[in-house]
């Protein structure tokens, strides 16, 4: 079972799938462990965010 603990303020329920569900924890850790302040998947998510938005890539302006 992964190492990784969720903050106090996570969701209780995936805490409790975490925990009947080791395959879960490992997959769900791993994310945590390579990026722990979460840098990494801001920026990419932040990257994504700005193409879906980007009128000139998407031709939607509207």
């Amino acid at each position: 079972m992964a190492s990784w603990t969720s903050p106090p303020s996570a969701n209780i329920h995936a805490d409790f799938l975490r925990r009947e569900d080791p395959g879960l924890a490992t997959v769900y850790g791993k994310p945590h462990q390579l990026d722990p302040a979460g840098l990494r998947f801001a920026a990419v998510l932040r990257d994504t965010i700005d193409h879906l938005l980007n009128g000139e890539i998407t031709e939607r302006y509207d």
